[in-house]
């Protein structure tokens, strides 16, 4: 038998484990698997985090509702009570008393008794429940004010009242202030009717001024009283803010204001204003001396006391007040050519004056008036 030689030699396990760890892994194989594990790691941290997130997010069962006890109460008592042998026997009815001398049907009785308790129950959790509390009112905010009607005329000037007699003060002479409203009532009868309540009041005020409230609220200084040489001047003042008050004004002017060009700022707006104002007062004197002449008063009374107002304000300032684009009222020395030249056209009788003396007239109802500061009002 010829041997071919062929056979090769058989590996030895032993052998083969020995000659791998002789071997060691290289850095670069080491490398290649690293991609490979840091994939799993997050693939396994992935997992971990989803399982988490799901069980967090997982309702808790809802808790029974009063009304599922309901069920477990009448199976309790049915459970007392024991079966009924008859069916028609055990249907309770409200007229037919057991032996025991209860009503019969203990267990509806006792379903009836645990339900009404579990209403109870409900109720007095919803009593003991906190309501919502209102949300607290907010003080109202003083707002712009607006003169739409002749009714918010009154109210404005009602609600003004007690600002300006509280601010400027009263000069409380009852018989002066009787002979103001009776001259006032001659030049009413003759003005536009107005749902007014006009007052007349004298403000402790040293210097020459008048003025009226929306709604008929007229206040004189005795500053202006101490000016006013007769009663048909007086008239003619009273019959300026009489109208003033009669034809809304002050109404005029907050509606004129909001009209105009809102891009119209600074000095243009206001000389705006000031130009409307300055055309008001020159229809508050034609309309004064209108009024004085249907009462019977010189309606040229009025250019006199404008005369006397321009030297008022020379003696204080040292010269007459110059006509500038800002201001609201026109200068006296044009006022007065304007009612003098005006009274010419109109045609009047006179009336017997309101004071009851012929020979002092006015200057006897002014008789004691004080002139100056007040000494009411301190030394300091």
């Amino acid at each position: 038998m010829i041997d071919s030689g062929c056979d090769a030699p058989k590996k030895d396990p032993e052998n083969v484990i020995r000659a791998r760890s002789a071997n060691p892994p290289t850095p670069r194989s080491v490398l290649r698997a690293l991609p490979l594990f840091l994939l799993c790691l997050g693939v396994c941290l992935g997992a971990a985090l989803l399982s988490g997130c799901a069980s967090s997010q997982a309702a808790p069962p809802a808790p029974a509702r009063a009304s599922e006890k309901v069920p477990e109460a009448e199976g309790a008592a049915a459970s007392r009570s024991g079966p009924p042998s008859d069916p028609q026997a055990s249907a309770p009815t409200a007229s037919t008393p057991d032996s025991s001398g209860s009503p019969g049907g203990t267990a509806a009785t006792e379903a009836e008794a645990a339900e009404s308790q579990d209403g109870d129950g409900d109720a007095a959790e919803e009593t003991d429940r906190p309501e919502a509390s209102d949300p607290p009112e907010e003080p109202e905010q003083p707002g712009r004010i607006v003169l739409k009607t002749v009714y918010d005329d009154r109210r404005v000037g009602s609600e003004q009242e007690s600002v300006i007699e509280a601010e400027l003060g009263l000069y409380e002479d009852p018989a002066l202030e009787d002979y103001l409203r009776s001259v006032a009532v001659r030049l009413l009868r003759h003005t536009r009717t107005r749902p007014f309540d006009y007052t007349f009041r004298i403000v402790d005020q040293e210097v020459p001024n008048a003025f009226a409230l929306p709604g008929g609220k007229i206040y004189v200084s005795r500053g202006l009283l101490a000016l006013v040489g007769s009663e048909a001047e007086l008239a003619a003042v009273l019959g300026h803010e009489i109208t003033h008050a009669a034809e809304r004004h002050a109404a005029g002017r907050i509606e004129h204001s909001r009209r105009i060009n809102p891009f119209t700022i600074g000095l243009r707006r206001a000389a705006a204003i000031a130009a409307y104002g300055r055309d008001q007062e020159r229809d508050a004197d034609r309309g004064g001396q209108i009024l004085s002449a249907k009462a019977g008063y010189d309606p040229g009374a009025i250019a006199t006391f404008m005369r006397k107002l321009d030297a008022y304000d020379r003696y204080e300032i040292g010269w007459s007040r110059l006509p500038s684009f800002l201001a609201t009222h026109p200068t006296s020395p044009e006022r007065s050519a304007l009612a003098a030249s005006r009274a010419t056209s109109l045609d009047w009788e006179p009336a017997e004056p309101v004071a009851p003396d012929p020979v002092l007239g006015y200057l006897g109802m002014i008789e004691g008036l004080v002139l100056g500061a007040n000494p009411t009002a301190g030394v300091f």
